[in-house]
């Protein structure tokens, strides 16, 4: 019985996989999770974790798949929650879903590393349509070396 869940899920990844961007990976375990965003090859990787039930979740997917489609060098992983994941999610610390970290093999030396000590965890975060255009400003941040401080007010230094 188990061995059947299993081959049917393998086999709805497989559909799945075969419809999106050639740089989105779908993982429902650990190891497949760790394998993904420990690559030491990738410059950049993003998680989306969602739940196929989720009305959020489901809105925020095409913007998610957009931006792999926009940033072919960028590795974008898929975690949707099951039962037989659950603890992974838990694990990572996922508060809510839509949710989304993004890993820098160039900060493996943080603290925040990400699984056995690959690329470092840089950015947590909501993942929702509202969220999305600050979730590509970040990657993009990362894939262009700066950061955009527009956004985050003004910052004119003060006369003494």
């Amino acid at each position: 019985m188990k061995e059947r869940k299993q081959e049917a899920a393998e086999k709805r990844r497989g559909q799945l996989q075969r419809s999106l961007p050639p740089n989105v990976v779908v993982v429902d375990n650990l190891k497949d999770y760790k394998d993904a965003v420990c690559d030491p090859s990738q410059k950049l990787v993003a998680v989306r974790f969602h739940a196929t039930w989720c009305k959020a979740c489901k809105a925020v997917a095409p913007a998610f798949y957009r931006a792999a489609s926009k940033r072919p060098d960028v590795r974008f992983v898929d975690v949707p929650v099951s039962e037989s994941n659950a603890a992974l999610h838990q694990g990572l610390g996922v508060p809510s879903l839509p949710y989304a970290h993004i890993y820098d093999p160039k900060s493996a030396s943080s603290s925040s590393g990400g699984p056995s000590g690959g690329g470092g965890l840089v950015e947590e975060l909501k993942l929702t349509r509202r969220c999305i255009k600050s979730f590509e400003k970040r990657l993009d941040s990362y894939l262009n070396g700066y950061c955009d401080l527009s956004d985050e007010g003004d910052f004119r230094a003060t006369e003494n």
